[in-house]
């Protein structure tokens, strides 16, 4: 039988037209040389980025002037070739702001609840699929359109590990991209996790209850205990018995978010740069989050559109008292198409 691999896209489209093409070439090209057929399922919103408070957003202002216009719709159907792509307005509710534990960052409850019910309208819509046509899927991926593939991310590559060592994949493994240690702290306690909400896979009925949140959204927020978007997710899955797995797929060398506010594309020459993530340092003492990684450069070049070489660096511009310094070159990387 076909092996199958379902990839959701969740949430605001954002810069999906610039993300596309390292998506294509790191994670749907691997995947089928490695026997895959994959599938895509797209939930979004009808604006282009959201208007909610958040760390990136404490004053809740519109992220970008652009809207989401029917040309966005058709190029994102032309890309992606979604097997169903579903576009909804925002959910409303009343307003509520939250205090997250790190940093005391403001988040909106509304941005809370919205992700949730995109992630579940994610599954809902690969299950009806999969209802209509009989399809069934070994593999679901949950991601974003505004991640940048850097690196290529292939699941029979991550679970070589369980055959290589004669190991059963556990039923309720749910595996996840993530940034070790990434919030300077020296161990990875799972309160202090970051970004494994961005990319993730399991099983079909894995992914079904990892992404069934908004259905007991009352019962899983607690407005006074709340240290992290992250951390809300994970805490969420481990509530249901899943057991969370972090890859060696780190935020940084293998992966990154190309925000609409702080994304800039120059195309020259064939070359072109983008101005990508911003990274957080915590001074303990003082429970505060500084901006530490300003600003990581990518360049991709191409060669007679037969090989891509990746230069991937990062650039602190400074950092705060008792934090470690990060400047890091990561070796530059050939990838055949």
């Amino acid at each position: 039988m076909q092996k199958r691999i379902a990839i959701q896209l969740f949430g605001h489209l954002r810069t999906f037209n610039l993300t596309f093409e390292l998506f294509k070439n790191n994670l749907l090209l691997p995947n089928e040389r490695d026997g895959y057929i994959l599938d895509i399922f797209i939930h979004t919103w009808d604006e282009l980025d959201h208007q909610t408070v958040n760390y990136r957003n404490p004053n809740g202002t519109p992220l970008t002037d652009k809207k989401l216009l029917p040309e966005d719709i058709l190029l994102a159907n032309n890309l992606y070739s979604p097997k169903i792509i579903l576009v909804e307005p925002q959910l409303a509710c009343e307003e509520l702001i939250i205090k997250e534990k790190i940093g005391s960052f403001n988040r909106s409850i509304k941005g809370c609840l919205n992700m949730s019910y995109t992630l579940f309208k994610s599954s809902e819509l690969r299950n009806d699929y999969q209802k209509t046509t009989s399809v069934s899927y070994d593999w679901v991926i949950v991601t974003r359109p505004d991640i940048l593939f850097i690196t290529e991310f292939r699941i029979d590559d991550f679970l070589k590990a369980y055959k290589d060592f004669n190991f059963l994949i556990p039923k309720k493994g749910l595996f996840y991209a993530n940034s070790p240690f990434g919030r300077g702290n020296k161990i990875e306690e799972p309160q202090f996790q970051t970004g494994s909400d961005l990319i993730y896979f399991a099983k079909p009925e894995i992914i079904d209850t990892a992404t069934s949140l908004y259905e007991e959204f009352d019962k899983n927020i607690n407005i006074n205990n709340f240290y992290c978007m992250e951390s809300w997710w994970a805490d969420f899955w481990r509530s249901k018995n899943l057991k969370p797995y972090p890859l060696n797929f780190r935020h940084g060398p293998d992966f990154d978010v190309v925000k609409t506010s702080q994304s800039a594309l120059r195309f020259k020459n064939k070359v072109y740069f983008l101005d990508l993530s911003f990274y957080k340092h915590e001074n303990q003492s003082k429970i505060n989050y500084k901006l530490f990684n300003k600003i990581t450069i990518l360049s991709i070049k191409f060669y007679n559109n037969k090989t891509k070489y990746l230069l991937f660096g990062f650039i602190t511009l400074y950092s705060i008292k008792q934090s470690h310094y990060l400047f890091g070159i990561f070796p530059i990387l050939k990838i055949k198409k």
